[in-house]
């Protein structure tokens, strides 16, 4: 997933406007560097259907060495920035998690209906002779295979051949 840099918000302003980028990166560059300052003055900064930052200090807490069992210290309070979310900003982001949703879903639907007709079941091991467990497989070689016993990041056809799977047995459901 790409990220926006300061860079790229400069480019865009300054394409957008006819400024020149250096002049765009000042103002921007000044910008940011008031918002900072005001927090760092313990000044709330409100930006109009964009968001509130506040400056907020964390209360103490106890913390604990994993390595040490038992022993427990105090974690002094701490300056921290909050963020609120502006109207405008909440709404955009929220239309954007119902379409990633609705997105999400769609494939699975097919996915399960391409699966729902005739599925076998492969038991997968590497070229180590381990197990990684239960493939299931559709007809359709172009369709992805789902582990049963747990999940990996990529489609098994994405997957280095000789780093996967070496061996496989089939097992009729």
């Amino acid at each position: 997933m790409a990220k926006l840099t300061k860079r790229d918000i400069v480019v865009a302003i300054s394409n957008q406007t006819g400024m020149v980028q250096h002049q765009v990166f000042e103002v921007v560059q000044r910008t940011l560097d008031h918002i900072t300052s005001s927090l760092a003055n313990n000044v709330a900064v409100e930006l109009r259907n964009f968001g509130v930052f506040q400056p907020r200090l964390t209360k103490p807490r106890v913390g604990r060495n994993p390595n040490e069992p038992g022993s427990s210290f105090v974690i002094p309070p701490r300056a921290t920035v909050k963020f609120k979310a502006g109207k405008i900003m909440r709404q955009r982001v929220e239309k954007l998690s119902r379409e990633l949703k609705e997105a999400a879903e769609k494939p699975l639907a097919q996915e399960r209906s391409a699966v729902s007709g005739s599925s076998k079941f492969r038991i997968a091991s590497s070229s180590r002779s381990k197990l990684i467990g239960f493939v299931k497989c559709c007809e359709n070689p172009a369709s992805r295979a789902l582990l049963t016993s747990f999940s990996i990041p990529k489609p098994l056809s994405a997957m280095p051949r000789r780093s996967f799977v070496a061996r496989s047995s089939c097992i009729s459901s």
